[in-house]
């Protein structure tokens, strides 16, 4: 009796370690990802609209506003691209072009913020 004791206990602590084990985490930051699709953002007037979580911002007045946010940001340059970011820190990456081969991109949060310059 004392032997199947014993071995069931021995069984439950091992079934328990690899189930622990399982759920652990990588610290990789990838254990939460939005679905690279849509999702609703509010609008000024309270409305929700379809904004995509990343890819090019096609908004013409958005992508205006964010190319002048970069391009005060850094001084001068020409903007090369701008886009929706899957970053949790910020909402937009716009790329600017400083010429001989120097390029940096601008990450801006929702508020329109610029929350930092990568060189």
């Amino acid at each position: 009796m004392t032997t199947l004791r014993a071995l069931a206990a021995t069984t439950t602590a091992l079934v328990l370690a690899l189930g622990v084990s399982a759920c652990g985490s990588d610290d990789d930051d990838d254990d939460v990802r939005p679905a690279a699709t849509s999702a609703p953002a509010a609008t000024a007037d309270g409305s929700t609209s379809a904004a995509p979580l990343d890819g090019p911002v096609d908004d013409a007045a958005l992508r205006g506003e964010l190319e002048k946010i970069a391009l005060d940001e850094v001084g001068e340059g020409r903007v090369t691209d701008v886009e929706y970011s899957d970053d949790r820190d910020h909402a937009y990456e716009v790329e600017v072009d400083l010429g001989n081969d120097d390029d940096v991109t601008v990450e801006i949060a929702e508020d329109k913020s610029v929350v930092r310059v990568d060189r």
